[in-house]
């Protein structure tokens, strides 16, 4: 147990002499370390103070404008964001100020931060002078609404040409459905047709009632009077004063205006009524047949009519159809003559916060710069240090 406490006693002051060689080492570099981290801090000051130019930083914040490209007219707020630094609107800004740069240079010089929900745009310009910075975020405001403007302008004279060939092509599409229509009525009556309709269903009609006279009432009785004529000769074929009481008993029901005839002989009277019901059947063929050739008629003009009245129905509809087109495209010229009208207010860029004149530069950062590379000659010095020492007991 005591050699392992003497060991590690040993250890311990091993660890001690070390840490004691180390500062030992440091302090007899110290002039070099100290020579260093001065080398270094006069540097970075030269550096900062005398070759590094000024950067001065100007912060403008605006609203974009009203025409958010819902309508096709105007653009989105990234789109903005976009348009904002695009070559078009940082030429502006050159053709403006002129700056002796490129678009892609004046890009470095001109950051944007984009607030989607408020609809706002930060701009942060930066120069070498504080008064450059503050000309040049007013010279970009101007710039960017210039061309906010004339974009959106340009995007009205496009849709209004659209909207007036529209507009047109809506007229002519509604001249020719009215002049359809116009034709259709003029070669096809269809109150003529409704009119010949009805005169057939009037005979239609007449002749159903007629056919039902003959076949419930007329037929009927002619057929009693036959079969009575008949059973009373077949009974008493030589009796010829009968024939004047069977008149008597069938004439009223036929209706006979004349009266009371002179009695016929039995023989006579039956081929007359025999030659009657033969006459009121043909008649009720005929009827029958008037009545089926009626029934086709009346059907294939219902058909026609039907027909007739889905065509017009068809124009009807094509001309309510071009007339609401061109009540649309009527209302989209309207409402974009009206926006043109408010140019001005859809295009404007308001400044919400005017940029302040900056008093001091942002860059560089001479004091952090200084601190920095004073830091940086300490950490060179001690390892310098650290290597001197470590070669000298190697060798």
């Amino acid at each position: 147990m005591n050699g392992v406490s003497d060991l590690r006693e040993q250890a311990y002051w091993d660890d001690e002499i070390d840490l004691r060689q180390l500062v030992e080492t440091l302090l007899r570099h110290k002039w070099v370390i100290v020579g260093l981290v001065v080398a270094a801090t006069a540097v970075a000051g030269i550096y900062s103070y005398f070759i590094l130019p000024p950067r001065y930083e100007a912060v403008m914040t605006v609203a974009l404008p009203a025409a958010d490209g819902a309508d096709g007219i105007g653009m989105s707020v990234a789109a903005y964001d976009a348009f904002a630094g695009s070559n078009r609107v940082l030429s502006a800004v050159l053709a403006r100020s002129g700056l002796d740069l490129t678009p892609r240079q004046l890009s470095d010089r001109l950051q944007r931060s984009v607030n989607a929900n408020e609809r706002l745009l930060t701009v942060t310009a930066s120069a070498q002078t504080a008064g450059e910075a503050h000309r040049l975020t007013l010279m970009w405001r101007d710039a960017f609404e210039a061309e906010v403007r004339a974009y959106v302008r340009e995007q009205l004279d496009e849709a209004l040409d659209a909207a007036l060939r529209e507009l047109e092509r809506a007229r002519e599409a509604l001249s020719r459905a009215e002049a359809a229509l116009v034709a259709f009525d003029r070669e096809t009556p269809l109150g003529l047709l409704s009119a010949r309709l009805a005169r057939l269903e009037t005979e239609l009609a007449a002749a159903e009632t007629e056919l039902q006279r003959l076949q419930n009432v007329t037929i009927p009785l002619e057929s009693v009077r036959v079969q009575l004529l008949e059973d009373m000769l077949a009974a008493e074929p030589g009796l010829a004063s009968t024939s004047a009481y069977v008149d008597g008993l069938t004439r009223p029901l036929a209706h006979d205006p004349a009266g009371v005839a002179a009695p016929l002989h039995p023989a006579v009277e039956l081929a007359s009524a025999r030659a009657r019901l033969e006459t009121n059947q043909q008649a009720a063929e005929l009827l029958q047949r008037r009545i089926e050739d009626l029934h086709e008629r009346i059907a294939a003009l219902n058909h026609e009519q039907t027909l007739l009245e889905k065509e017009r129905q068809r124009l009807q509809d094509a001309l309510d159809s071009a007339a609401a087109r061109l009540r649309g495209a009527s209302g989209r010229v309207a409402e974009l003559e009206a926006r043109a009208q408010q140019l001005e207010h859809l295009t404007q860029v308001r400044i919400v916060m005017d940029p302040v004149m900056p008093e001091s530069p942002v860059a560089p950062r001479k004091m952090l710069n200084m601190a920095l590379a004073a830091f940086l000659g300490l950490f060179a010095g001690v390892g310098f240090s650290l290597f001197h020492e470590f070669w000298r007991r190697t060798e």
